[in-house]
């Protein structure tokens, strides 16, 4: 699975240092945009539902702790802190937010790649259908016409519609007329 990473970063050059220099391919990543302040990485965020949000925190506009509040108000994504503060009140705020990993600069390209690495492992789908939030499923049962025993194996496919998920074939359930779930 490829992250989807969205950089939100005030000061020009380690923005796009971080868009265009790192080897985001390599990392199993793509970057899907970058901001220079709080406001419009809110925006962004909302918009392009990044996996991986890798913010700044003092930043005009908007300071990247309520961009992140008001971003997960309305989407889960997993946060990366990157700033030069290493003060202690903004690491327990990142803690408070769930924050994947609080970074200092300069950047550690080896540890970023190891944060990137465990976060892919974690997501899955049944992940990313929680990080969807609410979307609308069809759901088809295919029923072979070869049936023995009165018994007969069933497959079910969901179509999500949403951005994520074009649809997921569920395993072959096997089941009886004494008991048939469908009609439950």
């Amino acid at each position: 699975m490829i992250l989807r990473v969205m950089i939100v970063e005030d000061e020009d050059m380690i923005r796009n240092g971080l868009v265009r220099t790192l080897p985001w391919a390599d990392m199993g990543c793509t970057v899907i945009g970058s901001a220079g302040d709080g406001k419009s990485g809110l925006e962004q965020i909302v918009e392009r539902r990044p996996d991986v949000v890798i913010t700044d925190i003092r930043m005009p506009e908007m300071d990247g702790f309520e961009m992140l509040e008001r971003a997960l108000a309305v989407y889960r994504f997993h946060i990366i802190i990157f700033t030069s503060y290493a003060e202690f009140d903004y690491a327990q705020k990142a803690i408070s937010m769930h924050a994947y990993d609080y970074l200092l600069k300069p950047l550690d390209e080896k540890r970023l790649a190891e944060l990137l690495t465990r976060i892919r492992e974690t997501e899955g789908p049944e992940k990313q259908l929680e990080k969807a939030g609410s979307f609308s499923a069809e759901v088809q049962v295919h029923q072979p016409s070869d049936t023995k025993n009165g018994s007969s194996d069933l497959r079910i496919r969901m179509i999500m519609s949403n951005r994520r998920c074009a649809g997921l074939w569920l395993p072959a359930i096997r089941s009886s007329p004494s008991r048939n779930w469908l009609t439950r």
